[in-house]
């Protein structure tokens, strides 16, 4: 082998022994998982997905990081809306949007107690949003209206 050529061949192998294999990145996941750190167990348990589509290990890891995801984002609307129902509604389109993502690997669980929660909260922030328009209608703004 020639100078030239081996620093090239021994990234080669780096790369090669560095890569994980999905059965690997399930069991991190489920590691990080245990440990607390639900984001990063949803991103190694996606990669598992992305790598090997079928693998039932992965599939499970993503089922459960995105489970507490879940339970963790709902729990942080909910204490959300009873100080900032706005806020709590935009925090519901963000999690709506993580929701829809995430379809591609697994189903993200939600209750039908959740469901009257959420309407609920939405439902709010519209009614504030319109009280707003009509204030702003009769001080004479409409565009802020």
């Amino acid at each position: 082998m020639t100078r030239k050529a081996w620093p090239a061949a021994a990234l080669a192998m780096l790369l090669v022994v560095g890569c994980a294999g999905p059965e690997k990145l399930a069991r991190v996941s489920q590691d990080r998982l245990a440990k607390g750190d639900m984001w990063r167990a949803w991103t190694l348990a996606t990669k598992a997905l992305d790598k090997a589509p079928g693998n039932g290990e992965a599939k499970r890891a993503a089922a459960a990081a995105a489970a507490s995801i879940s339970d963790d984002w709902r729990r942080r609307i909910r204490a959300h809306a009873e100080t900032d129902t706005i806020g709590a509604a935009e925090q519901i389109l963000e999690f709506d949007g993580f929701r829809t993502s995430a379809t591609r690997y697994t189903t993200v669980p939600v209750d039908m107690a959740w469901a009257a929660d959420e309407s609920a909260i939405r439902l709010g922030a519209s009614s504030l949003h319109y009280r707003q328009g009509i204030a702003d209608m009769a001080s004479q703004r409409p565009k802020r209206a």
